[in-house]
């Protein structure tokens, strides 16, 4: 179901080293990986991503460097830092699942991010860094047929994003 790299950390049950390389889900990039330890803790739900780089080629290009990177959730909360990261990205596949268009690019000495909620939700970031970003896209969350049209923004020290439902 990866698309991106943030979401092959999450596919991972359990947290060892890695080496990957290989096509996305989609089938539309490929990607080649590499990290120290990589992987969800399937006891808490925990990710995490160390001493990664990675670079993908296709309808969704990224490349990325990673020092450290932790996340997590509970209920309708989802949480992340990260620590001495670079990365650039230009392509469809949204880092919030949803698809449509995204361009974007970063060094982080250290960031914090939450989201709140599952199909409607909203999400605020803080970081010491430099670079920009945007996404727009469609998703469907719960694949009740009813779209969410999702759009998130970083500059600098903020990131701010929404996704809201369709009510019909």
């Amino acid at each position: 179901m990866a698309n991106n790299n943030a979401q092959r950390t999450a596919e991972r049950n359990g947290v060892a080293p890695y080496a990957s390389a290989g096509k996305t889900a989609a089938g539309d990039a490929a990607y080649v990986a590499l990290a120290a330890l990589k992987g969800r803790d399937p006891k808490s739900g925990g990710e995490v991503e160390i001493l990664s780089a990675s670079l993908q080629v296709g309808r969704q290009n990224e490349a990325q460097v990673t020092y450290v990177r932790v996340g997590g959730s509970s209920g309708a909360l989802i949480g992340s830092a990260e620590a001495f990261t670079a990365h650039a990205n230009l392509g469809v596949h949204n880092d919030d699942g949803s698809t449509g268009v995204n361009l974007g690019y970063g060094v982080n000495a250290i960031s914090f991010e939450a989201t709140v909620g599952h199909e409607t939700s909203v999400t605020a970031g803080l970081s010491a860094s430099v670079g920009q970003g945007a996404s727009l896209g469609l998703r469907d969350l719960d694949h009740d047929a009813k779209t969410e049209l999702c759009a998130r923004v970083s500059t600098g020290l903020i990131t701010v994003g929404l996704c809201v439902e369709n009510p019909l």
